[in-house]
C-alpha cells in the first residue's frame, strides 16, 4: 500500500494532473469512436444482408 502511494506521488510530480485528465479524455473519445465505427459497420453489414435477402 505504501509503495502504491509512493508511485502515485511520483506520477503526480512527473506528470501534471491536467495532462492525465486530457489523456484519459482522449482515450475515452477513442473508445467511443471505435464503438461508433463498430456499430456503423454492423448496421451497414445488416443492411447489405437485408438487401441481398430481399433481392434473392
Amino acid at each position: 500500500m505504501a509503495r502504491t502511494l509512493v508511485n502515485i506521488s511520483e506520477l503526480s510530480h512527473s506528470m501534471p494532473i491536467e495532462k492525465v485528465k486530457v489523456l484519459s479524455y482522449t482515450e475515452e473519445l477513442e473508445k467511443i469512436n471505435k464503438i461508433k465505427f463498430n456499430l456503423s459497420f454492423l448496421y451497414f453489414a445488416g443492411f447489405a444482408v437485408g438487401l441481398t435477402t430481399l433481392f434473392l
